[in-house]
């Protein structure tokens, strides 16, 4: 599998940036949460799904990445320079952690779920998952779970709806901070995570 670093500070696809990493720890919710601004980016980045096209990434665009340590799922919110969410992509992991560096990590079992701009919910990379496994990448129980994760990740999605998500989406953005000046916009942030983070 593929141990990924949630930091972006070397991500080519972007020249100019402001980014933040918060770690909240609570009997309710125990990891951490990243954003990143985009002030100015390389090149748009466009993505594909059946015959639809989706610009996820621009100048004035931003991404906000919920990383928490004991579940087997990242979920990625990326929003437009209209603050309007364009993207959630929610990658399937064996495991979520901090290094010895201190980077925060996951170990990314190629299976996803998205939610495009549309509020269409899609399994992707099934061919990634399936490769893995025929080349001996991940376990036979590895990707069982993953599947596991995705179709109960999707019953959420259809259990909790849509609008739901949306409206919490979206309140994470508006009290996300990218200064790094503790304020109660951050402690508000905080509780709403605690009370209602997506569907988590």
């Amino acid at each position: 599998m593929i141990r990924k670093f949630v930091d972006r500070s070397n991500w080519i696809r972007v020249t100019k940036f402001k980014d933040k990493t918060l770690k909240i720890k609570d009997k309710n919710f125990d990891g951490y949460i990243y954003g990143i601004y985009v002030e100015q980016a390389n090149k748009k980045f466009e993505v594909s799904y059946g015959d639809e096209n989706f610009l996820i990434l621009d100048d004035g665009y931003t991404w906000i990445q919920i990383i928490p340590t004991s579940k087997h799922y990242t979920v990625t919110i990326m929003y437009n320079n209209e603050k309007e969410i364009v993207q959630w992509y929610i990658d399937i992991t064996n495991m979520n952690g901090i290094d010895s560096d201190e980077r925060i990590f996951y170990d990314d079992l190629y299976l996803d779920v998205v939610i495009t701009k549309n509020r269409n919910v899609i399994l992707i990379n099934e061919d990634k998952i399936n490769s893995a496994l025929n080349n001996f990448v991940i376990t036979s129980e590895q990707y069982k779970n993953a599947y596991r994760e995705a179709r109960d990740i999707m019953d959420k999605i259809t259990k909790e709806g849509m609008e739901k998500i949306e409206v919490k989406s979206k309140k994470i953005l508006d009290k996300f901070n990218f200064s790094f000046i503790i304020s109660i916009s951050l402690f508000s942030l905080i509780d709403l995570l605690f009370s209602q983070v997506l569907f988590l």
